[in-house]
């Protein structure tokens, strides 16, 4: 009664084509995809309150045309489709009277033809890199201190690497880096509950830090996400009665600190330039729900 096996099969088929319809003539592209896809999990329950589980799955994503490429050359470089198998294991649990949970989790991806944005023949496009290799660990915790003060911490590790990046016949692994692939990742919060005789209010505090990442896997000279750190607050009073519903009302604020960071760049390698855009400055607003 402790173990659980499930197992899982999915086919997908993909059938594509892509015209560019204000050329003359037309761009047309077409090509179709499909793949089996097996999944397995084993599910053990140590206790009431400790549940442990290994998952392996495969998953598929089907070939694309570049349908925004601005020339011919572009819009033929299509992508071909990716496979990955994923490993899983992990630990949740539920302690103390619910009030402490901690969960915990490895996996390892092993991606055959990955696709990865590039920039070729003046377009972005989509390609295959080849074969990589992606480890990490995720921690959550969550701690319900007293009936109104709860806590939570989150962590993750990510461990990217491309062990085969082939272009024009020469293997880059070596000096492709992982796009939006940030190494360690952070996040806390704290949340406290104040009963009132009309309604609750909550107020919230958020903490979140990202590791420095790439946004392309080869062009990245000139561009990149420098490790940032954001913090956001929230303070709400829900469940205010009315004659025919209720209210809230909620005070917000993200990115208190006024961080400055990239949040998506395209960099043109031998131009020499990037383009880039940014995350939000400091932002607050008021928020006012009726519920009827």
């Amino acid at each position: 009664d402790r173990m659980d096996v499930t197992l899982g099969l999915r086919y997908t088929q993909d059938d594509k084509k892509a015209t560019i319809l204000d050329a003359t003539p037309n761009w047309v592209e077409s090509e179709s995809w499909s793949k089996f896809s097996p999944t397995g999990t084993v599910s053990y329950r140590f206790s009431d309150y400790v549940n442990g589980f290994f998952k392996v799955a495969t998953g598929y994503n089907a070939g694309s045309f570049p349908v925004r490429a601005g020339n011919q050359t572009a819009f033929s470089l299509a992508a071909d489709e990716e496979t990955v198998i994923d490993y899983e294991l992990g630990l949740k649990s539920e302690l103390f009277d619910n009030r402490l949970r901690l969960n915990v989790a490895g996996f390892w991806y092993d991606y055959k033809d990955m696709q990865v944005n590039d920039f070729q023949a003046g377009a972005t496009i989509l390609r295959n890199a080849g074969t990589a290799t992606v480890r990490g660990i995720e921690l959550e915790g969550t701690a319900r201190l007293t009936e109104a003060l709860t806590v939570g911490l989150d962590y993750g590790y990510l461990d990217f690497k491309y062990d085969e990046f082939v272009v024009g016949g020469v293997d880059l692994s070596s000096e492709a880096k992982p796009a939006f692939a940030p190494k360690n990742t952070l996040h806390g919060s704290i949340t406290y509950i104040w009963p009132l005789q009309l309604g609750e209010l909550k107020a919230r505090i958020d903490a979140t830090y990202t590791d420095e990442y790439h946004f392309n896997p080869l062009l990245y000279k000139h561009d990149a996400a420098d490790s940032h750190t954001l913090v956001d607050a929230r303070i709400r009073w829900t469940d205010i009665p009315l004659p025919a519903g209720s209210l809230e009302l909620a005070v917000w604020g993200q990115n208190l600190t006024d961080e400055v960071y990239r949040d998506f760049g395209t960099d043109f390698g031998e131009l020499g330039f990037s383009t880039n855009t940014f995350g939000d400055l400091r932002t607050w607003g008021v928020d006012f729900i009726y519920t009827y």
